[in-house]
């Protein structure tokens, strides 16, 4: 694809009042590398979001570390990140400072704060804790054998439905940092706000009730109890 192009579904995209002049633009991604056709399209749509409020991808700012070291571009960036171990090991797996990616297209291109998995799961998990009793006791609980083939009996502190449930929230929400695609505060925020949503919910559904009902009793992720 050629930058015209480019230009045009970026336009297409956020309209002209929006448009960045992408074929001008220093290339953030490492255009050209192997796996890395349309980076310089992903890194115009996400600059842009940067500078309106959102977060940069880890994606998109990896590439920002690699044309830094490389000696293509300059960024204020910091020592924690020039000075990683991380970078040095990615470097001799992929030859590139960019960051390995789960999935083969990349990170979407929308902002990365905050995470629509967490937003969802804190949501789901917020419902299902108000629901169920929490802190009931799972009898006989399982693992996972170590090849995955078998279920083994669970030796530990006692399991409850509400600390089941928030591993659940947890898992899904920073699943996706490990894929590469969010960082850590886009999950931890979006359990919060989809956590909000469910209250919310909750509370409107509580008004809807003709029976005598004192409201629903649950523990936040915070670890505080609340009653809506």
């Amino acid at each position: 694809r050629d930058a015209d192009s480019d230009d045009t579904a970026f336009e297409r995209s956020f309209g002209g009042g929006h448009r960045l002049a992408v074929r001008f633009r220093q290339p953030l991604l490492g255009v050209g590398e192997p796996g890395r056709v349309h980076d310089l399209w992903r890194t115009a749509h996400c600059d842009f979001i940067d500078r309106s409020g959102g977060n940069l991808r880890p994606e998109a700012y990896a590439g920002r570390v690699h044309n830094h070291v490389i000696g293509a571009a300059q960024y204020p960036l910091g020592s924690d990140v020039l000075d990683s171990p991380a970078l040095p090991l990615v470097h001799s797996q992929y030859g590139t400072y960019l960051l390995p990616q789960v999935y083969p297209e990349g990170s979407p291109l929308h902002p990365s704060y905050g995470s629509g998995h967490g937003t969802v799961a804190g949501a789901c998990v917020t419902i299902l804790k108000a629901w169920f009793d929490e802190n009931y006791v799972i009898p006989n609980p399982v693992v996972a054998s170590s090849d995955g083939l078998s279920l083994l009996p669970y030796s530990g502190p006692p399991l409850t439905v509400g600390g089941e449930l928030n591993k659940i929230a947890s898992n899904v929400a920073f699943g996706r940092n490990i894929a590469g695609i969010h960082w850590r505060a886009d999950a931890i925020e979006a359990m919060k706000l989809g956590e909000a949503v469910a209250i919310s919910i909750l509370r409107d559904q509580k008004a809807c009730y003709n029976e005598d009902f004192g409201g629903f009793t649950f523990t936040k992720f915070d670890g505080t109890t609340i009653t809506v």
